[in-house]
């Protein structure tokens, strides 16, 4: 009995979300993954930021959008994950200039 309270209080308070959390960090694990070769570590493998070496695939931008919709998409259910990226990143996406102390 007591499982199953457990089990109608977790769903009623937002059914899936376990299972939405462990998406988007399994995604954003395989994103960032050096194998893809679209991002690359900085600061210690804290932060992300594209690489140049991603127009070696062809199908790079549409890994990039993919990439975009899924950040996105985690923005929206407000979900993080262990992504983090650069300062010069993060300007650069919301177009604000950049200077020599965001590097």
């Amino acid at each position: 009995k007591q499982w199953y309270q457990r089990r109608v209080a977790i769903t009623a308070g937002g059914m899936g979300v376990g299972v939405r959390r462990e998406w988007f960090t399994l995604l954003t694990e395989k994103i960032t993954d050096p194998m893809y070769g679209l991002f690359q570590r900085y600061n210690n493998g804290l932060n992300f930021q594209p690489t140049h070496l991603s127009k070696i695939n062809p199908d790079h931008l549409r890994h990039f959008q993919f990439a975009g919709k899924i950040i996105g998409l985690m923005i929206y259910y407000r979900n993080t994950t262990g992504i983090h990226f650069t300062k010069s990143f993060y300007k650069h996406m919301l177009g604000e200039p950049l200077d020599f102390t965001d590097v």
